[in-house]
């Protein structure tokens, strides 16, 4: 399938920087996971079999996670970037997710969140940085003109019976 010609955009560059966080923690948590398992092995091998077995199992999701991180390697080569570049018409639905944590009403931190919905039923979420979500919005309405953007409960129950119909020319609400 040919390149959308609204493709290429500086938005685009931010949303490569998302993936490319993303890729990092990825790193991070694998090789958190992989050494904080490596060390609780070595330690409880002979002392605790439970806890050598909960080592052993962080290490072998710290390899797994490493081995995702490994086949995606730079954010071009992401599914999410994949689709979007190649295969537009797979996403059906598009919408922000804003999340405060605020104890006591004192407000501690705020993450936005950007979810793809597809024809298939499967959902991606990519963390966005607040100041960026607009942008990326704006642009990802130029760049998926037949998706639906925004959130609502009948466009929740419209996705769960048949995500096709959430196809901006099946639209009907």
């Amino acid at each position: 399938m040919s390149e959308n010609k609204y493709f290429d955009h500086p938005a685009r560059e931010i949303f490569l920087e998302m993936l490319q966080k993303e890729l990092t923690r990825l790193l991070l948590l694998a090789s958190v996971a992989f050494f904080i398992g490596l060390g609780l092995t070595a330690y409880f091998l002979t002392r605790n079999i439970y806890l050598a077995s909960i080592g052993l199992g962080l290490v072998i999701l710290g390899t797994y996670l490493f081995v995702i991180w490994s086949r995606i390697g730079v954010p071009e080569n992401a599914p999410i970037y994949k689709t979007l570049k190649f295969n537009p018409t797979e996403i059906v639905w598009v919408y922000t997710l804003k999340v405060e944590i605020m104890p006591f009403g004192i407000k501690l931190f705020r993450r936005d969140y950007l979810t793809f919905k597809f024809i298939s039923g499967k959902e991606e979420t990519i963390p966005v940085h607040c100041t960026k979500c607009l942008v990326l919005e704006n642009w990802l309405k130029r760049v998926l003109p037949f998706a639906t953007f925004g959130y609502s409960h009948e466009r929740l129950k419209t996705f769960q019976e048949d995500p096709s119909k959430l196809k901006k020319d099946n639209l009907s609400f």
